[in-house]
Protein backbone atom coordinates (compact mmCIF):
# COMPACT_ATOMS: atom_id res chain seq x y z
CA UNK A 1 0.00 0.00 0.00
CA UNK A 2 1.48 3.61 -0.82
CA UNK A 3 3.23 5.26 0.62
CA UNK A 4 5.28 1.99 0.28
CA UNK A 5 7.58 3.33 3.38
CA UNK A 6 4.73 4.33 5.79
CA UNK A 7 2.35 1.92 4.98
CA UNK A 8 3.08 -1.37 6.74
CA UNK A 9 0.46 -3.65 5.56
CA UNK A 10 0.41 -6.22 2.82
CA UNK A 11 -2.66 -8.54 1.86
CA UNK A 12 -1.04 -11.84 0.87
CA UNK A 13 -3.97 -13.23 -1.23
CA UNK A 14 -4.33 -17.30 -0.77
CA UNK A 15 -5.57 -18.29 -4.22
CA UNK A 16 -7.62 -21.90 -4.64
CA UNK A 17 -4.31 -23.99 -4.96
CA UNK A 18 -2.15 -22.09 -3.00
CA UNK A 19 -0.57 -24.76 -0.30
CA UNK A 20 0.14 -24.00 3.72
CA UNK A 21 3.83 -23.60 2.82
CA UNK A 22 3.84 -20.90 0.03
CA UNK A 23 1.45 -18.61 2.47
CA UNK A 24 3.84 -19.07 5.45
CA UNK A 25 6.75 -18.22 3.04
CA UNK A 26 5.59 -14.85 1.42
CA UNK A 27 4.21 -14.31 5.56
CA UNK A 28 7.65 -14.51 6.82
CA UNK A 29 9.32 -12.79 3.87
CA UNK A 30 6.93 -10.06 4.79
CA UNK A 31 7.70 -9.77 8.32
CA UNK A 32 11.59 -9.61 7.23
CA UNK A 33 10.93 -6.53 5.53
CA UNK A 34 9.11 -5.46 8.74
CA UNK A 35 5.30 -5.23 7.05
CA UNK A 36 2.20 -6.30 8.52
CA UNK A 37 0.91 -9.34 6.64
CA UNK A 38 -2.77 -10.68 6.42
CA UNK A 39 -3.69 -13.13 4.63
CA UNK A 40 -6.66 -12.65 2.74
CA UNK A 41 -8.67 -15.23 0.57
CA UNK A 42 -9.44 -14.00 -3.16
CA UNK A 43 -12.30 -12.04 -3.49
CA UNK A 44 -13.64 -8.64 -5.58
CA UNK A 45 -11.64 -6.45 -3.92
CA UNK A 46 -9.64 -8.84 -1.29
CA UNK A 47 -10.07 -6.90 2.26
CA UNK A 48 -8.87 -3.50 2.54
CA UNK A 49 -10.52 -2.16 -1.11
CA UNK A 50 -13.39 -4.31 -0.58
CA UNK A 51 -14.19 -2.64 2.86
CA UNK A 52 -12.70 1.07 1.61
CA UNK A 53 -15.41 0.72 -1.51
CA UNK A 54 -18.42 0.47 0.62
CA UNK A 55 -17.42 3.86 2.34
CA UNK A 56 -16.97 5.09 -1.48
CA UNK A 57 -20.24 3.91 -2.72
CA UNK A 58 -21.85 5.71 0.11
CA UNK A 59 -19.84 8.79 -1.16
CA UNK A 60 -21.29 8.57 -4.90
CA UNK A 61 -24.39 7.95 -3.18
CA UNK A 62 -24.52 11.22 -1.37
CA UNK A 63 -23.40 13.53 -3.99
CA UNK A 64 -25.81 12.11 -6.76
CA UNK A 65 -28.49 13.34 -3.68
CA UNK A 66 -26.94 16.57 -3.68
CA UNK A 67 -24.27 16.38 -1.03
CA UNK A 68 -21.39 18.90 -0.81
CA UNK A 69 -18.58 16.37 -1.57
CA UNK A 70 -16.26 19.01 0.13
CA UNK A 71 -18.40 19.27 3.65
CA UNK A 72 -18.16 15.22 3.35
CA UNK A 73 -14.23 15.58 3.11
CA UNK A 74 -13.91 17.89 6.20
CA UNK A 75 -16.43 15.80 8.09
CA UNK A 76 -14.75 12.52 7.90
CA UNK A 77 -11.43 14.03 8.36
CA UNK A 78 -12.75 16.14 11.70
CA UNK A 79 -13.86 12.72 12.77
CA UNK A 80 -10.36 11.13 12.30
CA UNK A 81 -9.58 9.95 8.52
CA UNK A 82 -6.30 11.12 7.12
CA UNK A 83 -8.17 12.29 4.41
CA UNK A 84 -11.74 12.49 3.31
CA UNK A 85 -13.18 10.22 0.20
CA UNK A 86 -13.41 12.37 -2.84
CA UNK A 87 -9.40 13.54 -2.19
CA UNK A 88 -8.56 9.81 -0.99
CA UNK A 89 -10.25 9.05 -4.67
CA UNK A 90 -7.88 12.01 -6.49
CA UNK A 91 -4.91 10.40 -4.43
CA UNK A 92 -5.60 7.04 -5.75
CA UNK A 93 -6.81 7.91 -9.08
CA UNK A 94 -9.76 8.82 -10.59
CA UNK A 95 -9.66 6.26 -13.58
CA UNK A 96 -8.62 3.56 -11.01
CA UNK A 97 -11.39 4.00 -9.10
CA UNK A 98 -13.54 3.86 -12.41
CA UNK A 99 -12.14 0.71 -13.54
CA UNK A 100 -12.42 -1.02 -9.95
CA UNK A 101 -16.10 -0.12 -9.76
CA UNK A 102 -17.48 -3.20 -12.16
CA UNK A 103 -15.06 -5.47 -10.84
CA UNK A 104 -17.20 -4.43 -7.14
CA UNK A 105 -20.80 -4.48 -8.72
CA UNK A 106 -20.22 -7.47 -10.62
CA UNK A 107 -18.47 -9.36 -8.20
CA UNK A 108 -20.85 -8.11 -5.27
CA UNK A 109 -24.19 -7.37 -6.53
CA UNK A 110 -26.16 -7.90 -3.68
CA UNK A 111 -24.53 -4.59 -1.62
CA UNK A 112 -22.52 -2.59 -4.82
CA UNK A 113 -25.35 -1.50 -6.33
CA UNK A 114 -25.06 1.56 -8.92
CA UNK A 115 -28.04 3.74 -8.13
CA UNK A 116 -27.64 6.77 -10.79
CA UNK A 117 -27.22 6.24 -14.53
CA UNK A 118 -23.71 8.57 -14.00
CA UNK A 119 -21.98 8.82 -10.86
CA UNK A 120 -20.16 11.66 -9.68
CA UNK A 121 -16.90 10.10 -10.20
CA UNK A 122 -17.68 8.80 -13.79
CA UNK A 123 -18.63 12.22 -15.02
CA UNK A 124 -14.80 13.62 -13.33
CA UNK A 125 -13.30 10.77 -15.29
CA UNK A 126 -15.33 11.12 -18.59
CA UNK A 127 -14.15 15.03 -18.31
CA UNK A 128 -10.49 13.09 -18.41
CA UNK A 129 -10.04 14.85 -14.26
CA UNK A 130 -8.11 11.93 -13.66
CA UNK A 131 -6.76 13.23 -9.73
CA UNK A 132 -3.39 13.98 -8.65
CA UNK A 133 -1.67 12.57 -11.86
CA UNK A 134 -3.10 15.06 -13.96
CA UNK A 135 -4.10 18.01 -11.17
CA UNK A 136 -7.18 17.50 -11.85
CA UNK A 137 -9.77 15.62 -9.87
CA UNK A 138 -12.60 16.35 -7.44
CA UNK A 139 -10.37 19.11 -6.52
CA UNK A 140 -7.34 21.18 -8.72
CA UNK A 141 -4.04 20.86 -7.59
CA UNK A 142 -0.71 22.72 -7.61
CA UNK A 143 2.79 22.08 -5.95
CA UNK A 144 3.57 23.53 -2.78
CA UNK A 145 6.71 25.30 -1.64
CA UNK A 146 8.19 21.66 -0.84
CA UNK A 147 6.98 20.66 -4.20
CA UNK A 148 3.94 18.23 -2.88
CA UNK A 149 0.60 18.45 -4.22
CA UNK A 150 -1.39 21.09 -2.70
CA UNK A 151 -5.53 20.83 -3.50
CA UNK A 152 -7.89 23.78 -4.07
CA UNK A 153 -11.87 23.76 -4.49
CA UNK A 154 -12.16 23.75 -8.35
CA UNK A 155 -15.39 25.54 -9.46
CA UNK A 156 -15.82 23.21 -12.55
CA UNK A 157 -16.59 20.45 -10.45
CA UNK A 158 -19.52 22.43 -8.51
CA UNK A 159 -20.72 23.47 -11.58
CA UNK A 160 -20.59 19.79 -13.05
CA UNK A 161 -21.86 18.43 -9.95
CA UNK A 162 -25.13 20.99 -9.37
CA UNK A 163 -25.89 20.75 -13.37
CA UNK A 164 -26.18 17.18 -12.62
CA UNK A 165 -27.64 16.70 -9.10
CA UNK A 166 -28.98 20.20 -8.23
CA UNK A 167 -27.01 23.03 -5.94
CA UNK A 168 -25.21 21.30 -3.10
CA UNK A 169 -26.60 21.04 0.14
CA UNK A 170 -25.48 20.47 3.75
CA UNK A 171 -26.10 17.44 5.44
CA UNK A 172 -26.04 16.73 9.06
CA UNK A 173 -22.04 15.61 10.17
CA UNK A 174 -23.53 12.72 12.21
CA UNK A 175 -25.47 11.05 8.81
CA UNK A 176 -22.78 11.93 7.01
CA UNK A 177 -20.43 9.49 9.47
CA UNK A 178 -23.10 6.91 9.88
CA UNK A 179 -23.94 6.43 5.86
CA UNK A 180 -20.17 6.00 5.18
CA UNK A 181 -18.28 4.26 7.96
CA UNK A 182 -20.74 2.11 9.46
CA UNK A 183 -21.01 0.82 5.69
CA UNK A 184 -17.21 -0.27 5.77
CA UNK A 185 -17.89 -1.92 9.66
CA UNK A 186 -20.46 -3.73 8.17
CA UNK A 187 -18.53 -5.05 5.21
CA UNK A 188 -15.69 -5.98 7.57
CA UNK A 189 -18.59 -8.25 8.94
CA UNK A 190 -19.44 -9.75 5.77
CA UNK A 191 -15.61 -10.54 5.63
CA UNK A 192 -15.39 -12.21 8.39
CA UNK A 193 -19.05 -14.14 7.65
CA UNK A 194 -17.54 -14.99 4.25
CA UNK A 195 -14.02 -16.23 5.90
CA UNK A 196 -12.42 -13.57 3.22
CA UNK A 197 -10.01 -13.16 6.43
CA UNK A 198 -9.95 -15.60 9.35
CA UNK A 199 -11.03 -13.92 12.31
CA UNK A 200 -10.83 -10.76 13.72
CA UNK A 201 -7.95 -9.44 16.69
CA UNK A 202 -9.26 -10.37 20.26
CA UNK A 203 -10.35 -6.73 20.78
CA UNK A 204 -13.33 -7.24 18.01
CA UNK A 205 -11.49 -5.01 15.20
CA UNK A 206 -10.07 -6.20 11.93
CA UNK A 207 -6.38 -4.70 11.05
CA UNK A 208 -7.06 -2.86 7.65
CA UNK A 209 -4.90 0.01 7.14
CA UNK A 210 -2.56 1.97 9.62
CA UNK A 211 -3.93 5.36 8.31
CA UNK A 212 -7.70 3.70 9.11
CA UNK A 213 -8.79 5.43 12.69
CA UNK A 214 -10.26 1.41 13.96
CA UNK A 215 -11.06 2.93 17.42
CA UNK A 216 -13.59 4.84 15.73
CA UNK A 217 -14.75 2.08 13.32
CA UNK A 218 -15.61 0.42 16.61
CA UNK A 219 -17.15 3.19 18.86
CA UNK A 220 -19.49 3.39 15.78
CA UNK A 221 -20.51 -0.37 15.86
CA UNK A 222 -20.53 -0.06 19.67
CA UNK A 223 -22.61 2.95 19.61
CA UNK A 224 -25.00 0.70 17.80
CA UNK A 225 -24.65 -2.36 20.38
CA UNK A 226 -23.11 -4.05 17.45
CA UNK A 227 -19.89 -5.88 18.48
CA UNK A 228 -17.97 -7.61 15.45
CA UNK A 229 -16.38 -10.32 17.51
CA UNK A 230 -20.44 -11.46 18.00
CA UNK A 231 -20.99 -11.32 14.27
CA UNK A 232 -21.77 -14.30 12.67
CA UNK A 233 -24.93 -15.95 11.07
CA UNK A 234 -26.23 -17.32 14.31
CA UNK A 235 -25.71 -13.72 16.03
CA UNK A 236 -27.27 -11.30 13.25
CA UNK A 237 -30.19 -11.79 10.95
CA UNK A 238 -30.25 -9.24 7.94
CA UNK A 239 -31.15 -9.29 4.17
CA UNK A 240 -28.28 -9.53 1.90
CA UNK A 241 -29.98 -7.99 -0.88
CA UNK A 242 -29.65 -4.81 1.11
CA UNK A 243 -27.92 -2.07 0.22
CA UNK A 244 -25.80 -0.14 2.75
CA UNK A 245 -26.38 3.35 1.54
CA UNK A 246 -30.17 3.62 0.23
CA UNK A 247 -31.99 0.18 0.86
CA UNK A 248 -33.43 -1.45 4.06
CA UNK A 249 -31.85 -1.20 7.32
CA UNK A 250 -30.84 -3.84 8.69
CA UNK A 251 -32.51 -5.58 11.64
CA UNK A 252 -31.40 -6.88 15.48
CA UNK A 253 -31.08 -10.20 16.54
CA UNK A 254 -32.04 -10.87 20.21
CA UNK A 255 -28.69 -10.11 21.35
CA UNK A 256 -29.16 -6.38 20.25
CA UNK A 257 -32.82 -6.63 20.93
CA UNK A 258 -34.23 -2.49 21.63
CA UNK A 259 -31.22 -1.39 19.35
CA UNK A 260 -32.51 1.13 17.01
CA UNK A 261 -32.52 1.30 13.64
CA UNK A 262 -28.92 2.24 11.21
CA UNK A 263 -29.96 4.95 9.22
CA UNK A 264 -28.14 4.05 6.44
CA UNK A 265 -30.72 5.25 3.96
CA UNK A 266 -31.46 9.25 3.56
CA UNK A 267 -35.02 8.11 4.24
CA UNK A 268 -34.44 6.25 7.50
CA UNK A 269 -33.28 10.20 8.83
CA UNK A 270 -36.37 12.07 8.32
CA UNK A 271 -38.54 8.71 10.16
CA UNK A 272 -37.00 9.12 13.42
Amino acid sequence: FNPVHAMPLVEIIRGENTSDETIAAVCAYALGLGKKPIVVNDCPGFLVNRVLFAMLFGLEIMISEGADFQQVDKVMEGWGLPMGPAYLMDVIGIDTINHCYPVMIDGLPQRFVKTADLWPTESIYQAERLGQKNARGYYSYELNEKGKPSKAVDETVVKMFADLYGEAKLVDADEIVDRLMIAMAMEMVHCLEEGVVAEANKDGSIYVDPSTPLNKVKEAISHEKVHIDQMNRGDLDYDDQNVYWKGKVYKRSKMNEGAKSLPWEKEAYKKQ
